[in-house]
């Protein structure tokens, strides 16, 4: 499961040291690394009998457990300590700790992640967020195999820039089900399972070329199904706070871990710097061509945040 020597790569313009492989940019090793996960003992509290997972804090740290998999703790934006079980896969292992461990190192750090889906568009990029199944994923696939590459899935962690906000890039594949599989011309069958107990799979797409760098963030698009052809509107107000707010990836972990001022306040900030649009498309994947000239034409007509 683990890699001889701890290996270091470059995360959302962090260098993490990692026993285990992540999907960031593997970097030559230079000095102390700004985040280190390592093997290690981790002690929990026991899962209730019929109970899969368990989070809590300790002491500032973040604490959880996954059943059969592994036990993580994430302390102080610096150090994961995974102590994995006997019959934990590295699938699984690499799965929690890419997604909920890592996800709390970044508001650890001050840093704000959005639960949603990023693509590159108009300059900049632009943010998917949604509820689960809103098709997050999907449209960012679909956008990136008509010609806009792919900044980050399912996790897209900002980053400040003079005025206003960039997004880092990820690893250019996307998680998805098999029926958003099967809207791209691609069959499941040749693909990789992500882990964990989703029937999804990794699909490579194209993403950006050359050296990672953030890419400025032009607006968040908070997705919905609706009837009729699709639409888009301009949200303000405490309703743009709430897409950047109730979008933050694992906000459930922020009052536990005391970071509620800190993230509070760049929670504000990004909601009145950059665009907040609700955009409403019919389900299913047959009219996206129209979808994407929609998101494509409301970014030429809307005010947003210049980009520098």
């Amino acid at each position: 499961m683990r890699s001889t020597e701890p290996v270091d790569h470059l995360c959302n313009g962090v260098r993490v040291r990692s026993f285990i492989p992540l999907g960031g940019r593997v970097v030559e090793p230079a000095g102390a690394a700004d985040v280190v996960i390592e093997p290690g003992e981790v002690r929990t509290r026991a899962l209730a009998e019929g109970q899969d997972a368990d989070w809590y804090v300790e002491d500032g740290a973040l604490i959880l457990t996954i059943r059969g998999v592994a036990r993580y703790r994430a302390e102080g934006g610096r150090r994961i300590v995974i102590d994995a079980e006997p019959g934990g896969t590295l699938r699984d292992v690499s799965l929690y700790l890419g997604g909920s461990v890592l996800g709390a190192i970044w508001l650890q750090r001050g840093v704000l992640p959005l639960h949603g889906s990023a693509v590159a568009v108009a300059g900049g990029c632009v943010v998917f967020v949604g509820p689960s199944g809103a098709g997050k994923s999907s449209l960012a696939a679909h956008f990136a195999s008509a010609g806009f590459p792919l900044v980050a899935d399912d996790v897209s962690v900002l980053a400040d820039r003079a005025g206003g906000f960039s997004v880092w890039p990820g690893v250019s594949r996307v998680k998805l089900a098999t029926d958003a599989i099967e809207s791209l011309d691609t069959d499941s069958s040749a693909l990789v399972r992500t882990g964990g107990t989703r029937e999804k799979y990794h699909l490579e797409v194209p993403g950006l070329a050359g050296e990672p760098a953030p890419v400025p963030l032009r607006g968040i698009f908070l997705l919905s199904y609706g009837s009729g052809t699709a639409r888009t509107e301009r949200l303000a107000g405490l309703d743009a706070i709430d897409v950047v707010g109730g979008h933050t990836y694992r906000q459930e972990f922020v009052g536990p871990l005391g970071l509620e001022p800190i993230w509070l306040r760049k929670v504000v900030e990004v909601a009145r710097i950059v665009p907040a649009i609700r955009l409403i498309r019919p389900f299913g994947y047959q009219r996206t061509n129209h979808v994407i000239e929609v998101v494509l034409s409301t970014l030429e007509a809307c005010p947003l945040t210049e980009v520098q």
